[in-house]
């Protein structure tokens, strides 16, 4: 039997004795109901971590899926005011575990869904590993009419770019997003889909500081939707009565044009508007040139910071007011060896500090760019490093061994490297007093923070009783205490990162995301003696990309930024 709940023109309808939630539907209108696939709320248990030294997401084997067999223990539906109405529901799944899942109305089209996880096995302490979300009802039987709106993510490289493509015209069981983008942290993650003659967008979205979500949209021809489905990180082990909160899912009914519908959707972003806004304008003007010395994949520019010197008065020349300094080549490269160790680190401490001597007279800002995955053990067989000795002895690996994340086996979480904990307070210091000697001794303008969740693991064996799970967006939150001893002493100190989504801009001034790389083979045949990444190019869509596609992809991730 079902039952529903009104919010406003809308109502909720759940199973009365599952308490499974089914579809969100508006009154008179079948074109924008959000249908639940059962179980909307589902949870990864247990497994094992598996051995993990290429890729930065976290991989685990063996893992459980439970949630299907769901019996409702309560339902309350509560007024916080005149435009607020919230229906909690709490359900008890495959017998040792309780969800209560929070549905709250906001009086404008939204839904805010909040999930708390509860164990009750009293035999044992469980694992949780991440929390499924499923949403369905995108383009619901009507696939003809309606176009994906995934605001900063790549499109569809397997056929032509065509940003205005009907769901009918893609390949049945396509994936739209990316299972290597995490979000808020780099991924927008607002997703869905909008329809042009009624203009009409049914968007969702994932927030949460602490827990990252990866999230894939799927075509489903034979159901004729677009299905959702996000993994919500949080590893960790419960005592039994233990419970874990693990963000807010968002769901939207949104009237107007594409753009429209992202800002009212982004509008949910202004909790991660820095409030230091207004004072960056002065630095957006920067055209930043980035330099290393040494040989990067089989290539050599400069040999030495000398060198460099001599061209600076021609980068400046070509419109560049500030260099970026990436790490030696060919070692350490994207890896860390000793940050105080300015020769081992950058290639020469003296030539360094020349550099930005000779830079500062000229009237150019220098970046350093600073790692933070961890030190080399060996070296990497991708990488085809020339002939030569290399030292992988960081004294970090011997001396810092509680610096580290480690899988519930005790071993090493790796990816390349040896992979810090960021969420390590004496390693947090560590980099702060790092990030105050290179802004004081040898003079730089700002840090380039490379890469901050590439350790997307979780620290099972933490020093001070932290829970795994606060490992994993450590780079992020990290920036919130060093950022403000570093403005301390150097107001005008300058951080900037990869990451693109709002998360990423709460604690960073500035921000870039290599994921623009596919519009370079999209607007023009490009070639690489060295090979052509599939991540980034297809031919399929090579040379298909018009500029006004461009200019509004731009301009709707643009739109996602928290703002004022």
């Amino acid at each position: 039997m079902e039952k529903a709940v009104t919010f406003g023109d809308s109502r909720l309808v759940y199973d009365s004795a599952s308490g499974l939630p089914l579809r969100w539907e508006k009154e008179d209108e079948a074109l924008t109901t959000f249908v639940f696939p059962e179980p909307f709320v589902s949870l990864e248990l247990n497994g094992i971590s598996a051995a993990n030294d290429a890729e930065q997401m976290i991989a685990i084997r063996n893992v459980m899926l439970t949630g299907a067999r769901s019996e409702l223990i309560h339902d309350e539906v509560k007024t916080v005011s005149e435009r607020e109405k919230r229906l909690v529901i709490r359900t008890k799944i495959d017998g040792h575990w309780e969800l209560t899942t929070t549905f709250l109305y906001c009086g404008d089209a939204s839904l805010a869904v909040s999930v708390d996880v509860k164990t009750t096995n009293d035999s044992r302490n469980p694992v949780l590993r991440a929390v499924r979300l499923n949403l369905g009802g995108f383009g619901y039987r009507r696939l003809d009419e309606w176009e994906l709106l995934m605001p900063g993510y790549i499109p569809e490289l397997t056929l032509p770019i065509d940003l205005h493509r009907k769901l009918d015209g893609c390949e049945d069981r396509a994936v739209f997003g990316s299972r290597k983008k995490d979000e808020p942290g780099n991924g927008t993650s607002i997703m869905g889909v909008y329809h042009a003659e009624s203009e009409s967008a049914m968007l969702s979205w994932w927030m949460s500081d602490m827990f990252p979500a990866v999230s894939t949209m799927t075509l489903i021809k034979e159901e004729e939707q677009l299905r959702r489905e996000s993994v919500v990180y949080c590893p960790c082990e419960l005592e039994r009565g233990e419970s874990i909160s693990i963000g807010t899912f968002y769901m939207s009914r949104m009237k107007g044009s594409r753009l429209d519908a992202l800002r009212k959707a982004a509008d949910a972003f202004r909790i991660y508007v820095r409030s230091d806004s207004q004072a960056l304008a002065g630095q957006k003007t920067l055209k930043i040139c980035e330099l290393h010395i040494g040989e990067k994949i089989g290539r050599k520019t400069f040999d030495d910071y000398d060198q460099i010197a001599k061209k600076l008065s021609y980068l400046k020349s070509l419109g560049f007011n500030a260099i970026q300094i990436m790490p030696s080549f060919p070692f350490p490269s994207y890896s860390v060896y000793d940050y105080f160790n300015l020769d081992k680190t950058y290639g020469s401490e003296r030539g360094l500090k020349n550099l930005v001597r000779t830079a500062k007279r000229l009237g150019l800002k220098v970046i350093i760019d600073m790692v933070l995955h961890g030190p080399l053990e060996k070296e990497p067989a991708s990488w085809r490093m020339p002939p030569g000795e290399y030292e992988f002895d960081s004294p970090y690996l011997t001396d810092r061994t509680g610096w580290f994340s480690r899988h519930e086996s005790g071993d090493y979480a790796r990816t390349y490297t040896r992979s810090f904990d960021l969420a390590n307070p004496e390693l947090r210091r560590h980099i702060s007093e790092a990030i105050a000697y290179y802004a004081g001794s040898v003079g730089i303008d700002g840090v380039r923070l490379d890469a901050q969740t590439w350790n997307f693991f979780p620290n099972w064996r933490p020093e001070g009783g932290r829970k795994p799970y606060e490992s994993i967006y450590a780079g992020f939150r990290m920036m919130e205490e060093i950022r403000k001893e570093a403005k301390r002493h150097y107001p005008d100190l300058i951080f900037y990162t990869e990451g693109m989504g709002p998360l990423a801009a709460k604690y960073h001034e500035f921000r870039y995301n290599y994921d623009f790389h596919w519009i370079y083979p999209a607007l023009s045949p490009v070639r690489d003696e060295r090979g052509m990444s599939t991540m980034f190019w297809n031919p399929a869509s090579e040379n298909t990309l018009s500029w006004s596609d461009l200019a509004q992809w731009l301009e709707e991730q643009r739109t996602t930024v928290p703002r004022d």
